[in-house]
């Protein structure tokens, strides 16, 4: 699978390449080192390079592959004894600035996967880039960032959904990551109906926990004046 995966890429970004020129502010702007791998077919796919995720549900299981950073987040039933968790391994090898992608030689060494059956699918899976999870500071926060989509989800419209996300995304980078942002979602509305008090404790949970550790510090810092 990784295989075709990278062999239908690298057709799609030869034609691509072959019949599209660059623009004059990619002239100017884009650094003479990328300009020069456009001009080389064994180094043009590294200016195409990026990192590949993908969720796929059917009705008997479900299974992931990523490649590269940003993150896979899975919600899950009460009956699952766990509020979310990330069912795709992390790649020690992105840090920071730093991250595997399709355009490497080995690229296709470096996909990982997941799987399972219909039983332990999750309700809800968000798939989101690296300019979202460098925003925030620990995977709670991230947890908290999703449910306030789920939210919005259930209890408004999609296009609704959507204009938001267009509105905040922008914000949140310029506050956070200063990064591209992308997000996917897939969810199962009746078991989203039937869990979100569930889900909804676990983020009030997470406020009071925020508020009993800013209380903590506040008088951390009395106690030391003191």
């Amino acid at each position: 699978l990784s295989k075709t995966i990278i062999l239908n890429w690298r057709k799609k970004v030869a034609d691509h390449a072959a019949n599209t020129e660059l623009t004059e502010w990619e002239k100017v702007h884009v650094e003479k080192e990328y300009l020069n791998q456009l001009c080389d077919s064994d180094k043009l796919f590294r200016a195409y390079g990026c990192t590949l995720m993908a969720f796929v549900v059917t009705s008997h299981y479900w299974f992931a592959l990523h490649l590269g950073d940003g993150k896979c987040f899975a919600f899950y039933d009460k009956d699952a004894c766990k509020i979310w968790d990330e069912p795709l391994p992390w790649d020690e090898r992105c840090f920071l600035n730093k991250t595997t992608s399709i355009c490497a030689n080995d690229a296709y060494e470096s996909f990982r996967f997941a799987y399972g059956g219909h039983e332990s699918q999750p309700l809800a899976i968000f798939l989101g880039s690296d300019g979202i999870d460098d925003t925030f500071c620990d995977n709670e926060s991230l947890s908290d960032f999703y449910i306030k989509i789920l939210k919005e989800i259930l209890f408004t419209s999609e296009g609704e959904v959507l204009r938001s996300l267009e509105e905040d995304l922008p914000v949140l980078s310029r506050r956070g990551s200063q990064d591209d942002m992308s997000i996917a979602c897939i969810y199962d509305e009746g078991r989203l109906v039937e869990n979100i008090g569930y889900i909804l404790e676990y983020q009030i949970l997470l406020v009071k926990s925020r508020m009993d550790a800013s209380d903590r510090r506040v008088n951390e810092l009395i106690s030391r004046k003191l």
